[in-house]
């Protein structure tokens, strides 16, 4: 599929490749997963609908800082799109984003309150307290 002269077929297949890559916790395709969030609302959509965000919520809680700082930023982004939100509030990510306000880097605090902005223009994302 990659070598598909089709254009559609190769951005799909592309698209796929790197979802596949996340799911895998590599940070080189990460990256590019990071750089394709950053810039299309459509690739957006489609880096949602084949399981991006899972991975990522876990690398947030990765001890690797450069992991971290990339799936918070990530998260960031697809959190701008509403109809990103509630995949990023139905797979948990509400509760390691508000931890990462807590670090001591700076990085971390900003990607993470990025995220959290995000979200909270959706009125259905709310963190339900068990105190």
């Amino acid at each position: 599929m990659l070598h598909s002269e089709d254009a559609a077929i190769h951005y799909e297949a592309l698209l796929d490749y790197l979802a596949h890559a996340a799911l895998k916790v590599i940070g080189e395709e990460a990256l590019l997963l990071r750089q394709f969030a950053a810039t299309d609302s459509d690739c957006k959509v489609h880096i949602v609908q084949r399981g991006a965000v899972r991975p990522w919520i876990e690398m947030l809680s990765s001890f690797d800082v450069q992991l971290r700082e990339m799936s918070s930023f990530a998260l960031g982004r697809l959190a701008q799109d509403t109809h990103n939100q509630d995949s990023i509030a139905h797979n948990d990510g509400l509760v390691p984003l508000l931890k990462l306000l807590d670090s001591k880097n700076g990085s971390l605090q900003h990607n993470a309150a990025f995220a959290l902005y995000g979200l909270a223009e959706n009125e259905d994302n709310e963190v339900i307290s068990t105190c």
